[in-house]
């Protein structure tokens, strides 16, 4: 085991704007690092006490810089830098940080629309200008999606060896949680069970769901779509099950905390995220369609950002186009109509899951890579 020069284990402070439990609670599998997450806020507010073990709250990017300063881990993960204004902020606290302590600085890139999309004019100069430093001064930078690679490579980095494509960050699943209901085990829900998890916004694709629901409504009058999550959006499916009389169909859960969610993915029959593109965002990873194939739940998503390289199609769901309600429910009733389709992409997404989403797992190499960064480093020292 790597330790430091005090025979420790090394230190690594994680940088995040949020708090959530599925990023805070696979962080117990670092056995050979110790871990100081910082965090600005918590933004689903379900977490209890015991998920903000070992986390350490920062009131402001000075108060980041000060923190960090203090605590003087052996490197640092820094935030995404093209995240949001506040994750800016502490993108420059941790450049700065790590160059006061002379330690090594590494980070995740997930956005994945280009800077002319995301950015105006001038904050793409002053956005680009400093993101071009953080990523050359990082030792590893750590892509989700082809997306990101594409717009790490365009702002002119230097050495692509530090490159590595990783599911970093919320690391994967639990999939002793997530995971299948016994075959013989009752539901409580009818049969037919579209399940919906996410933010209630309109690119998350509620707007072609909906459609898509009025033409499965149509084969299987019993079966019912369950939105579980919160947004702009919902108001707009309180209205459209009234305008449809659909109020005992389309069934509006609210926000439900991360650890109560396995029990809905097991009653689901299909799992739906009609995820789409503006200008602003994409899928960057999806981590709800992670969930479902670990609950062994098939897929029916869309060809949008990041999820094609999440989300293996045919083999644990279904892939359609963006904004195509038509091809949406097609998906969904060729799930629904045949048992043994569902039967095989359900074991088939929980063995992909298991395979390359297990959190543990992927912690552990997690763990590896920086292990053998703080190695390389001293022998150069």
């Amino acid at each position: 085991m790597f330790t430091t020069k005090n025979n420790q284990k090394p230190s690594l402070a994680i940088v995040t704007e949020g708090l959530r439990r599925d990023n805070q609670n696979p962080l117990q599998y670092f056995d050979q690092i110790k871990i100081l997450h910082f965090y600005n806020f918590s933004p689903y507010g379900a977490e209890t006490k015991k998920d903000f073990l070992g986390a350490i709250k920062f009131k402001s990017a000075w108060d980041l810089y000060e923190r960090l300063v203090q605590v003087k881990p052996d490197i640092i993960q820094g935030p995404e830098p093209y995240g949001s204004k506040k994750m800016f902020s502490y993108c420059i606290a941790s450049y700065f940080a790590a160059k006061k302590l002379h330690i090594p600085l590494i980070f995740p890139f997930w956005e994945n629309r280009p800077a002319k999309k995301r950015f105006n004019f001038f904050q793409r100069v002053i956005v680009n200008w400093f993101a071009k430093k953080y990523l050359n001064f990082a030792q590893l930078i750590i892509y989700l999606n082809q997306g990101a690679l594409k717009n790490i490579k365009a702002l002119g980095i230097k050495d692509e060896s530090k490159l590595v494509k990783f599911l970093w960050g919320t690391y994967g699943v639990d999939t002793n949680e997530f995971y299948p209901r016994e075959s013989n085990k009752s539901t409580g829900f009818h049969d037919k069970v579209i399940l919906y998890v996410g933010r209630l916004d309109y690119e998350k694709g509620i707007k072609y769901l909906l459609l898509a629901f009025l033409k499965v409504h149509k084969r299987f009058p019993n079966a019912k779509l369950i939105f579980i999550g919160d947004g702009n959006q919902a108001s707009f499916i309180k209205d459209f099950r009234i305008k449809y009389k659909l109020e005992n169909k389309i069934i509006l859960k609210g926000l439900i905390a991360n650890r109560d969610l396995p029990i809905y993915f097991q009653h689901a029959t299909i799992f739906a995220s009609p995820s789409i593109t503006i200008d602003k965002w994409e899928e960057q990873v999806g981590m709800t369609n992670l969930q479902a194939m670990s609950s062994g739940v098939p897929v029916v998503s869309t060809i949008s950002g990041g999820i094609p390289e999440y989300v293996p199609n045919k083999i644990a769901g279904l892939l359609v186009p963006e904004r195509d309600p038509d091809r949406l429910a097609g998906a969904m009733l060729s799930l629904l109509d045949n048992d043994k389709l569902r039967t095989r992409i359900s074991r088939q997404a929980r063995v992909y899951a298991l395979e390359n989403y297990d959190a543990k797992d992927n912690v552990l190499k997690a763990q590896k890579l920086v292990l053998d960064l703080l190695k390389n480093i001293n022998k150069n020292e």
